[in-house]
This record gives C-alpha cells, structure tokens and sequence, in this order.
C-alpha cells in the first residue's frame, strides 16, 4: 500500500511540475512587436511576410519601408573567461522573440525590452545581403561597442527577402 501511494505522490508531483508556466521563451516573446518588422511565413521557399507590404511576398522586399531588415539576428562573440555577448532576434508567425545576454556587463534583456535595445541598432545598420563580411563584423561591433579583442565572432542573419547569410571570424 505504501509503494502504491508513493507512485502516486510521485506521479502527482510530475503533473504538476508539467503545469508550470514559467517558460524562459514566453520571457523572449515581444508584446508589442514592430508592425512592418518581416516574418518568416514557415514554410520552404524562404519568402516572407511583411505586413503592410503591397509587393508580392516572392518578389524582392528591399524597397518595402520596414524599419527592420531582418527575419533573424543570430549574434554569438566569445571572448576569454568564458564570458560572451549574445543576441536573438527570431520574427516568425508564432512571433518575435527577442534576447540579449551581456556577460562582459552582467545583464540580460528579453521580450520588449531587449526590441527596445536592438531597434535603433538593427535600424541605424547600412549593411545589407551584399555588404562585404568585414564591413558587416565591423558595423556591428561598432554598434554594440564590443571590444575587438574577442576569441569568436559568430553571426546569422536572416535577411527580409529570405537570403541567409554567416558571418565569421
């Protein structure tokens, strides 16, 4: 009878530890995302969706106004001490989910506040699907004021009209 009990509370304790809610990406999720900011559609053929767009999602979106020219900003710089500077910018349909680990400064934004930060950066850049890897490395170091002394530089970018692209060094 005890084991029986026992399996029980053990059970009762699992389906409760399933009903948490307390999800780190429910934390990166934007509230309030850009309105002409492209989505990735979830499907094979990389087009995208940009909302209040008139062109056709096949065609090339560059001269669309979105104030984010990115599906995805996938930022990864390592540097000694195990400390690195992360960032996560994920616009799908389910939606945007957006992060930024600082370890150099101890801090870490996510959701909202992390678009807060990015937004002028990611809308500043003068960078796009051609730009030269070393001017793209360089403009983003420049925008987030790292230190040019790190171990790995590390980035994907998902451009509006589907091209992806890495960046390393």
């Amino acid at each position: 009878m005890k084991k029986l009990l026992a399996l029980f509370m053990c059970a009762g304790l699992l389906v409760l530890g399933a009903c948490g809610n307390d999800n780190a990406d429910d934390k990166d999720t934007v509230k309030n995302p850009p309105e002409n900011a492209p989505v990735e559609n979830g499907n094979d053929n990389d087009t995208v969706n940009n909302p209040g767009s008139t062109t056709d999602n096949k065609q090339n979106t560059a001269t669309n106004t979105e104030s984010i020219p990115f599906i995805s900003f996938d930022l990864d710089v390592d540097y000694d001490n195990f400390k690195s500077f992360e960032v996560e910018y994920d616009n799908e349909t389910d939606g945007l989910e957006v992060k930024i680990e600082d370890e150099l400064n101890n801090r870490t934004l996510r959701g909202d506040e992390a678009l807060a930060e990015l937004r002028s950066r990611f809308e500043s850049f003068k960078f796009d699907k051609n730009t030269a890897p070393d001017e793209v490395i360089n403009e983003v170091i420049k925008s987030f004021d790292l230190k040019e002394d790190y171990k790995k530089f590390d980035l994907e970018i998902k451009f509006a009209d589907g091209t992806e692209k890495e960046y390393l060094k």
